[in-house]
C-alpha cells in the first residue's frame, strides 16, 4: 500500500464441472500463491466453486450444500491474511438460487452480492436495494445484497465494489452507481466464453469504462474445463487501471497481477469533479480490515509519463506548431511585438526563448548574473544561446548581490535578499515593457495557485507571480506558451527545435544559486571554493558517463574547519560535501551509489587542486528527512 498502490490479482484456476472439492483445492492454491506475492485483492470467476456450465444441477441440494461447505474452506484459507478474496458460487436463499459473489477475508465471509442480469440462466435476481439474510455455520451473520461495497480501513480511498460481467449489458449497469457511491476498484466476475473478437471487445470496453469513470477493475473469466462442445473458455484475467491494461493472463488458466494507483484514481475524480453533483443511491458497506504494509511494485511506471511511447518527434512538432501559432495570434491581439523574457540558461527559459525566436518574434532576452552562479556559468549561458543564434542581454549585478548578502548568515533572510534584489535588478533592466514572456510550466501554475493563499517562498514565485507580473497578466500582456506542458514534454519540444542535447539535460539549479550551498555567511572566497569543487565533481560525472544518470549533483561547502596534513605541514581548512541524487519531481529524492573510482578521483583532485579544502565527504541522505540543497 506504499504511496497509494494496492496489489490486485485476477485468477482463473483449472476446474472440473460440478466438482466443488477439486475446484476449491485449485482456488486455495491460487490464494496461497497470491499471499506470497503480497496481493491484497484477489478475484475469481463467476461460479468458480462449481463451474459455470452445470445447467439444472444448480437446483440440486447436494451441489449447493457442497458449494457452501467449500466456501467455508476458502474463507479459512484467508485466515491470518488481510487479503480480500472474491469468489463466485451458486447460493440458495429464500426459495431461489442466485449466482453470487462471496467476499472473504481473515477467515470470515463478509458478505454476498448477486448477479442482476439473469436472462437465459437458471438463476433468480434481486431488485436494486434488496437484501436477504444468510445464515452460515462457519461465519458471522451476513447478507446477500444487490450491491455492496467493501471499504479498507487503512486506506479510505480504497473501496471495492463487486459486479458481474453480464450486468454490464443492462440498460443501466451497476458500475456507475457503485463508483458514485465511492468504489474506486471493481471486482468483475464473468461466466462468459471467449473468442478472439469477444476478448478484444471486453478489453476495449473495460479500458473505455475505467477511463470514463476513473476506477480500476479486476476481471476474471472461467478457465478451460467447462462443459461445452462449441465454446472456448480461455480464462481471461485482466487488471485495468484508469484506461490502461496493466496485466493479462496467458490463455487457458492463470493469474494476472499488478498494482492499482488508488491515490491517482481518487485524485482524477477530484480534479474532474466526477460524481460531484450525483446523488448516490444507498449501498451496503462492509469494513475490510486492511493492514498498512509496503507494496512491491511490478507495474511499469513511466519515467516521463506525459510523453507518448511512440511518435515523440511528431508529438513535439505538433506542440511547437500549436504553441507558435497561438503565440503569434496573442501578440497580434495585444498589438505588441517585442516581449521581454528573463533567461537563466535552464531548460524552461531556454526552450521558450528558442520558441519565440523560431516564431519570428523580436524579443528581448535578459540574463541576470547575480554572482552566485557556478564556475564560468555566465560565459557558458551566453555561449549556449549563441550556438542557437539567440541574442541575449547580460546584466552583471554580482557586486550588488554580494554587497547585499554581506554578513548575513540566516538562510531565510538570505533567500529574501536574493529574491527581492533579483526583482529590482530585472525590472530595472526591463523598463516599461508592454509584454512579458515566461517559461512557466504546468507544475508551476499548480504550485503558484496553491501558494497564493499561503506564505510561499519569494524565490520560488518571483519569476512568474510577483506583483508587477500580476498587473501585466490582468491586462493580457503575459505570454506563457509552455504553461500546459510538463518538463519531459518541454524537453521533447526543445529537441524538435534542434536545441542541443547537453542544454536540454542540464541539471536543475536553485534560484538562490550557490548561496544555498554555502551555509552561513556568503563570501567571495567561499563561493570560489565551491565553484572549483563543483567543477571537478561535475566534470568527473561526465567523464565516467554518470551525469545524465543522476537528476542533480553538486559540491557544497561545510562551514566547519578540520585539521589535516598537506605536504609536511598541518592544515586547518574547510570540508566540502558531494551530493548526487535521483528524483522524479524533487519532492522526494534518494542518493546515488556512484562508482568508487569516480569518487576517489574526485576526492584526490579536490584535495590537491582546491586551496582551502582538506576533507571531502559524500552525502548519503535521502529526502525526506534531508532536503536536496543545504539551505
Amino acid at each position: 500500500m506504499k504511496d497509494g498502490f494496492i496489489k490486485a490479482a485476477a485468477a482463473a484456476p483449472e476446474l472440473r464441472v460440478a466438482d466443488p472439492r477439486y475446484n476449491t483445492e485449485k482456488i486455495i492454491e491460487c490464494i496461497e500463491k497470491a499471499k506470497g506475492e503480497g496481493v491484497k485483492l484477489l478475484v475469481f470467476p463467476e461460479l468458480a466453486i462449481t463451474g459455470a456450465t452445470c445447467g439444472h444441477l444448480y437446483y440440486q441440494k447436494p451441489l449447493l450444500n457442497a458449494a457452501l461447505e467449500c466456501l467455508g474452506e476458502i474463507a479459512d484459507a484467508t485466515r491470518g491474511s488481510d487479503m480480500l478474496a472474491v469468489v463466485g458460487l451458486p447460493l440458495y436463499a429464500r426459495g431461489a438460487v442466485y449466482s453470487a459473489a462471496a467476499a472473504v477475508c481473515k477467515g470470515e465471509v463478509l458478505g454476498f452480492t448477486a448477479r442482476r442480469n439473469v436472462r437465459g440462466t437458471v438463476f433468480a435476481s434481486l431488485n436494486p436495494g434488496e437484501s436477504i439474510d444468510i445464515d452460515l455455520e462457519y461465519s458471522d451473520y451476513c447478507c446477500l445484497e444487490s450491491e455492496a461495497l467493501f471499504c479498507a480501513d487503512a486506506m479510505s480511498e480504497l473501496v471495492v465494489g463487486i459486479q458481474f460481467a453480464a450486468d454490464r449489458r443492462l440498460p443501466v449497469p451497476p458500475t456507475a452507481a457503485l463508483c458514485a457511491a465511492g468504489a474506486t476498484v471493481i471486482a468483475e466476475l464473468s461466466d462468459e466464453p471467449m473468442s478472439v473478437q469477444s476478448a478484444f471487445e471486453t478489453k476495449r470496453a473495460l479500458d473505455n469504462e475505467t477511463k470514463r469513470l476513473h476506477y480500476g477493475t479486476v476481471y476474471a473469466a472461467p478457465a478451460s474445463g467447462e462443459s461445452t462442445t462449441d465454446k472456448s473458455y480461455s480464462g481471461l484475467c485482466l487488471v485495468v487501471d484508469d484506461g490502461e491494461t496493466l496485466a493479462e493472463s496467458e490463455s487457458g488458466s492463470g493469474m494476472a497481477v499488478s498494482e492499482f494507483d488508488v491515490f491517482n484514481l481518487a485524485g482524477a475524480r477530484m480534479r474532474e469533479g466526477t460524481f460531484a453533483t450525483l446523488a448516490a443511491a444507498p449501498v451496503a458497506r462492509y469494513a475490510w480490515e486492511l493492514e498498512p504494509a509496503e507494496t512491491k511494485l511490478t507495474r511499469r511506471i513511466k519515467r516521463e509519463p506525459f510523453v507518448p511511447d511512440e511518435g515523440i518527434a511528431e508529438f513535439a512538432a505538433r506542440c511547437l506548431d500549436i504553441q507558435a501559432t497561438g503565440l503569434i495570434k496573442r501578440m497580434e491581439y495585444t498589438n505588441c511585438w517585442r516581449p521581454v523574457i528573463g533567461v537563466s540558461g535552464g531548460v524552461d527559459s531556454t526552450v521558450l526563448a528558442v520558441l519565440l525566436h523560431e516564431a519570428g518574434v523580436n524579443m528581448r532576452a535578459i540574463f541576470v548574473d547575480n554572482g552566485l552562479l557556478r564556475k564560468n556559468e555566465a560565459d557558458e549561458v551566453r555561449a549556449n544561446f549563441a550556438r542557437m543564434n539567440v541574442e541575449i542581454e547580460t546584466v552583471d549585478a554580482s557586486e550588488r548581490f554580494l554587497t547585499a548578502l554581506a554578513g548575513e548568515g540566516d538562510p531565510e533572510k538570505k533567500r529574501r535578499i536574493i529574491g527581492g534584489l533579483f526583482i529590482d535588478v530585472f525590472w530595472d533592466a526591463v523598463g516599461d515593457a508592454e509584454m512579458l514572456a515566461q517559461g512557466t510550466l504546468y507544475p508551476d501554475v499548480i504550485e503558484s495557485a496553491s501558494n497564493a493563499k499561503s506564505k510561499a517562498s519569494v524565490i520560488k514565485t518571483h519569476h512568474n507571480r510577483v506583483e508587477r507580473v500580476l498587473e501585466l497578466q490582468a491586462q493580457g500582456k503575459v505570454l506563457e506558451p509552455l504553461a500546459e506542458l510538463f518538463k519531459d514534454e518541454v524537453r521533447e519540444l526543445g529537441a524538435s527545435m534542434g536545441i542541443p542535447h547537453d542544454i536540454l539535460w542540464r541539471h536543475p539549479f536553485p534560484g538562490p544559486g550557490l548561496a544555498v550551498r554555502c551555509p552561513g555567511v556568503v563570501t567571495r572566497d567561499r563561493l570560489d571554493i565551491i565553484r572549483e569543487c563543483d567543477a571537478i565533481f561535475i566534470g568527473n560525472l561526465k567523464k565516467y558517463g554518470w551525469y545524465e544518470k543522476v537528476w542533480q549533483a553538486y559540491a557544497g561547502l561545510i562551514p566547519v574547519k578540520t585539521v589535516g596534513v598537506k605536504g609536511d605541514e598541518r592544515s586547518y581548512e574547510w570540508a566540502t560535501n558531494l551530493r548526487a541524487i535521483v528524483s522524479e519531481d524533487a519532492m522526494t529524492a534518494d542518493w546515488v551509489e556512484l562508482p568508487p573510482a569516480l569518487l576517489r578521483e574526485t576526492s584526490n583532485r579536490i584535495l590537491n587542486e582546491v586551496k582551502g579544502i582538506n576533507r571531502v565527504l559524500y552525502d548519503i541522505s535521502t529526502k525526506p528527512p534531508a532536503s536536496i540543497e543545504w539551505e
